[in-house]
């Protein structure tokens, strides 16, 4: 949980197709590295899903978005 948030992160699929058997081979398959990390912010290649209200929202995060954000954050934080 984010704040009253569900958040659930998975690694980006470029390929959505998969069948049941191939998914309960990859999840019973699968080793801990190959888990998707939960940190916040989350790495590019990366999809975040929220459950606000009663619909799931889904995110991706842009790494270059982000050190944007920070540079201004702290340009303006020294200006002041």
């Amino acid at each position: 949980m984010i704040e009253s948030i569900w958040c659930a992160f998975d690694y980006k699929q470029l390929d959505d197709e998969i069948d049941d058997e191939e998914f309960a081979r990859l999840f019973i398959d699968r080793t801990s590295d190959q888990m998707t990390p939960t940190s916040v912010p989350w790495d590019d290649g990366i999809v975040a899903y929220a459950a606000i209200g009663n619909r799931i929202h889904e995110f991706e995060y842009d790494a270059s978005l982000a050190e944007a954000s920070k540079s201004s954050e702290s340009k303006t934080s020294t200006e002041s």
